[in-house]
C-alpha cells in the first residue's frame, strides 16, 4: 500500500483520536468536527483513487460506511440510551475509513470495539469503578477497533 493509499487512513485516525478525546471529556460525539473530517477523507480518497486508478475501492469504502450506518442505526433502535446518534454517524465515518483497506475490515474493526467495550464495562462493574446503569462514551473503543484493523493491513 502506498503512501497516496495510506493518507485517507493517517487524516481519518488523527482526527478520530481528537474526536474520542470530546467524546470521553463531554459524552458527545460533535457532528461539525465530524462532517469536515468525512468531507476531508472523502475527498482524499477520492483522489487517491483516481491517481492509483482504483475508483472501485472508493465505492466500497462508501458501502462499508453506509453499511455500518445501518448496524449501529438499528442498534440505536433497539437501545437509544446506549447508543447516541454520535455514535451511530461516528460508525458510519469508522466503516468507510476500515473499507477502504477491505470490507470486512470495518465489520471486524467494530466488533472488537463492542469487545473492548464490554470488557472494559465488566471490569469497571466488578471493581465497583462504575454502576451498572451508568454509560461509557463508545468512541475511544470505536477507535480501539480502527487501530487493530490498521495495525492488520500496514503491518
Amino acid at each position: 500500500m502506498g503512501i497516496i493509499e495510506i493518507l485517507p487512513v493517517l487524516i481519518a485516525t488523527g482526527g478520530s483520536i481528537y474526536i474520542a478525546i470530546i467524546d470521553i471529556q463531554e459524552m458527545r460525539i460533535p457532528n461539525r468536527i465530524l462532517l469536515r473530517l468525512t468531507l476531508f477523507t472523502l475527498a482524499t480518497m477520492f483522489l487517491a483513487s483516481l491517481i492509483e486508478g482504483e475508483i472501485l475501492k472508493v465505492v466500497l469504502a462508501l458501502f462499508g460506511g453506509l453499511f455500518s450506518i445501518f448496524i449501529f442505526f438499528f442498534i440505536h433502535l433497539l437501545r437509544p440510551e446506549g447508543l447516541g446518534m454520535g455514535d451511530v454517524k461516528f460508525a458510519g465515518f469508522l466503516g468507510l475509513t476500515m473499507s477502504w483497506f477491505a470490507f470486512p475490515s470495518a465489520l471486524l474493526g467494530l466488533a472488537f470495539a463492542f469487545i473492548a467495550s464490554a470488557v472494559f464495562a465488566s471490569i469497571a462493574i466488578i471493581f465497583r469503578m462504575q454502576k451498572v446503569d451508568l454509560l461509557i462514551p463508545f468512541g475511544p473503543f470505536m477507535v480501539f477497533g480502527l487501530l487493530i484493523v490498521e495495525f492488520q493491513h500496514l503491518f
